[in-house]
């Protein structure tokens, strides 16, 4: 299974996102087969060493309603999915940039 991390930034603060919970899935399952919480500095590494998964298309969810809600006063987002394409022989960033009523992701290095 590749290494898989995020970073969550709060653009409208220009600040990292820390206590984020963030779970890793294969797409269309109900459990995780990862978890984890961003740090001070809004990063996570998931742990993947226990899964054997080949090419697949995976879902991070980030937990985002009570950043939200501490940081905006409001979660118009409560939580964020992202869906990407994984190859076992790969390593995956994959950031967050996180305002109140916008989200976007990109492809880490």
């Amino acid at each position: 299974m590749p290494t898989i991390s995020c970073h969550v930034l709060d653009t409208a603060q220009g600040l990292p996102a820390p206590n984020i919970d963030v779970s890793l899935f294969v797409l269309g399952q109900q459990q995780p087969i990862a978890t984890g919480i961003t740090d001070i500095d809004g990063r996570v590494v998931l742990d993947t060493s226990n899964q054997s998964i080949e090419s697949n298309t995976l879902q991070l969810r980030f937990y985002t309603a009570d950043y939200c809600l501490a940081q905006y006063k409001s979660a118009f987002y409560p939580f964020v999915d992202v869906h990407f394409t994984v190859d076992p022989e790969q390593g995956y960033h994959i950031p967050l940039l996180l305002s109140p009523y916008a989200y976007s992701t990109y492809r880490g290095s």
